[in-house]
C-alpha cells in the first residue's frame, strides 16, 4: 500500500470515528429530551434510571459531577421535565450549549440538537 492510499484509509477510519462519537453524543443528548422519557400507563416515568448511562456519558465528556448531575435528573425526570431545570442539571445543559451546531457535519444531524434546545425554550432560559 502506498503511502497515499494509506493517508486516505487513515482518513477515512477517523472521519468514521468522528461520525461515531458525534452520533453517541446526539443518541445521550436526546434522552434529556422529556419526549423521549419511556411512561407507563398512568403518564408517570417507567423507569426512573432511564438515560443515567446517557447522562453520565455527558458529564464524563463535559467534566461535570455526575452524582448530583443523575441526582438532578432524576428529579426532573419525576417532574416529567414540566418544571424547571434543577440547578445541578444546568451546568450539563450550559455545555451542550457550547457544541457547534453549523459545520456540515454537524448540519447532517444538527435537527437532533435543535429540537433538544426548542423544548421549553431551555437554551435561553438559564443561560443568559
Amino acid at each position: 500500500m502506498t503511502s497515499s492510499s494509506s493517508n486516505v484509509s487513515r482518513n477515512e477510519k477517523n472521519r468514521q470515528d468522528n461520525d461515531k462519537t458525534f452520533k453517541n453524543l446526539l443518541d445521550n443528548i436526546e434522552k434529556l429530551n422529556p419526549k423521549n422519557w419511556p411512561l407507563s400507563n398512568d403518564g408517570q416515568i417507567d423507569n426512573i434510571q432511564f438515560g443515567d448511562y446517557n447522562i453520565r456519558n455527558l458529564c464524563q465528556q463535559f467534566q461535570i459531577d455526575e452524582k448530583s448531575t443523575i441526582q438532578s435528573f432524576r428529579i426532573y425526570k419525576m417532574d416529567l421535565g414540566k418544571k424547571e431545570i434543577p440547578e445541578d442539571l444546568k451546568p450539563l445543559y450550559k455545555s451542550i450549549a457550547t457544541i457547534p451546531v453549523s459545520t456540515s457535519e454537524c448540519e447532517r444531524n444538527h435537527v437532533t440538537t435543535k429540537n433538544f434546545f426548542k423544548y421549553k425554550n431551555c437554551c435561553c432560559s438559564f443561560i443568559y
